[in-house]
């Protein structure tokens, strides 16, 4: 498998399926609320996970980490979001709904110990928003950091005034 293969979710975020080695071994980028059919494809097709990159820790894009059982790895000044979706679910919908706090372990993605990846950081969208290059393959991976037509970076967290202090021009 060397493509690379899209799964969508009710709540709009994508799952990206990838495997950088042209082999049976495949990562995820970003675990949004339902990952079984990630999950079931990667079994019909006998193939085995390297782990997951969560490009920041808003609760559409890391609420999957509750059904995910290999090594996940985030930029760990997200860590309270990735782990307490409760907090901002409920700014959407109230106490309509609960969602466990996800006490797994996460991984300093800044850590990582793989050569075709490059880790950018990217804080704005959220403190910790990262993008990851996969730079054998060409392409690169940004959350809600960068929307699809590049017009538009989405800030949210922390203050626009913050983010653009971070930002390199």
């Amino acid at each position: 498998m060397t493509d690379i293969k899209k799964f969508t979710s009710f709540a709009t975020s994508n799952c990206y399926l990838i495997s950088p080695f042209d082999n049976e071994i495949v990562f995820l980028i970003d675990l949004p609320p339902n990952i079984d059919e990630v999950i079931d494809y990667i079994n019909t097709n006998n193939l085995t996970i390297g782990g997951a990159f969560i490009t920041h820790g808003h609760w559409d894009h890391a609420i999957g980490l509750s059904s995910f059982d290999s090594k996940a790895y985030i930029n760990l000044d997200d860590e309270h979001l990735a782990r307490n979706p409760s907090e901002q679910i409920g700014d959407f919908l109230g106490d309509k709904v609960s969602v466990n706090k996800y006490e797994g372990n996460l991984h300093n993605v800044l850590d990582h110990e793989y050569d075709f990846l490059n880790v950018y950081i990217n804080p704005g969208h959220t403190k910790g928003s990262v993008s990851f290059e996969f730079k054998d393959l060409g392409v690169v991976f940004t959350g809600d950091f960068i929307f699809k037509d590049l017009s538009l970076i989405h800030i949210s967290e922390p203050t626009r005034q913050e983010a653009i202090s971070y930002a390199v021009f």
